[in-house]
């Protein structure tokens, strides 16, 4: 609906007798059409390729509290907390047909936990359908034990299933402020197929926060995140059962508009909450576990 503004013009006759008349006349006056919203088409995977190089700077900060409760007691009281800094040269060594990374060789400058050196040198990464089955190598040999759960907090040991943008992106390009439903389907089965655990739902959406400049590529700043109910482990102790099971997962990224160039930041903030009754040989514990974890990841293609 436009709206109308009008000037009222009034002429007053001379004075003496005379009569007064009044003309009213309209003039319209355009308003301006706002501009559409500028859009921008969402690309979370970007293909890797042969030969191509990135510095890679992944921080992880881990902290996990279990407790054992019987009755109204605190039988037992548990946390670890750890600080992962890892920092290397990626070279991509193969691809799969997805044009994901299957191989990778890192050339690494420093991996340390809570500040003491870990590992330097080289780490060669075969990826595989289920993250147990990966490759690990460090400077030529098999990773010790210690090795593949270090590196497995700051790289990723999988590869197939489906991408982050079948996951958590859209085929409709956004504007700003722009949201969208995650794929709860694709997502439920991909955590089954990695870690083998099964939830009785997952729910959550990914926004399109806004454009900002990373060096200087133009990037869209993502952000996501879910909600896992009816969480289950795996690994559960035998006989016990799970009394509740939840997390919540937030993640952000930056990606360039230009989809060639891969992500130059992505952060991830998980926290998980599980209740189980355990059966031992003095009656039944509670055993309560937090997981809340912190992963931080910048990249410059070189």
């Amino acid at each position: 609906m436009k709206l109308r503004f009008p000037v009222l013009v009034v002429a007053l006759a001379a004075c003496g007798g005379g009569s007064a008349s009044t003309t009213t006349a309209t003039t319209e006056v355009p308003i301006p059409k706002p501009e559409p919203a500028k859009t921008f088409a969402v690309h979370l995977h970007s293909p890797s390729k042969v030969g191509s190089k990135t510095h890679v700077v992944v921080d992880a900060n881990e902290d996990r509290t279990t407790n054992a409760i019987k009755g109204t007691e605190v039988i037992e009281k548990k946390r670890e907390k750890k600080l992962i800094h890892f920092d290397a040269v990626a070279t991509t060594v193969a691809v799969d047909g997805k044009q994901e990374s299957s191989k990778t060789h890192y050339d690494v400058t420093e991996l340390t936990v809570d500040g003491k050196p870990a590992l330097k040198g080289t780490v060669d990464l075969t990826r595989a359908a289920k993250g147990d089955d990966a490759v690990v190598m460090v400077n030529g040999a098999l990773a010790t034990k210690e090795q593949r759960e270090t590196l497995k907090s700051v790289l990723t040991y999988r590869i197939g299933g489906p991408t982050d943008d079948e996951i958590f992106g859209t085929a409709q390009p956004q504007a700003i402020g722009g949201r969208w439903a995650i794929n709860s389907k694709l997502a439920q089965e991909d955590l089954e197929g990695d870690e083998g655990m099964q939830t009785s739902a997952i729910t959550g959406d990914a926004h399109l926060e806004g454009v900002a400049k990373v060096g200087d590529l133009d990037c869209l700043d993502i952000r996501s995140e879910m909600k896992l109910e009816g969480l289950s482990l795996p690994n559960k102790p035998a006989g016990s059962t799970v009394e509740r099971g939840e997390a919540t997962a937030k993640f952000s990224g930056m990606f360039p508009v230009d989809p060639s160039h891969g992500r130059v930041q992505d952060h991830l903030a998980l926290e998980v909450r599980m209740k189980l009754r355990v059966p031992t040989k003095v009656g039944d514990v509670m055993v309560e576990v937090i997981f809340a974890d912190q992963k931080d990841g910048r990249f410059t293609q070189l």
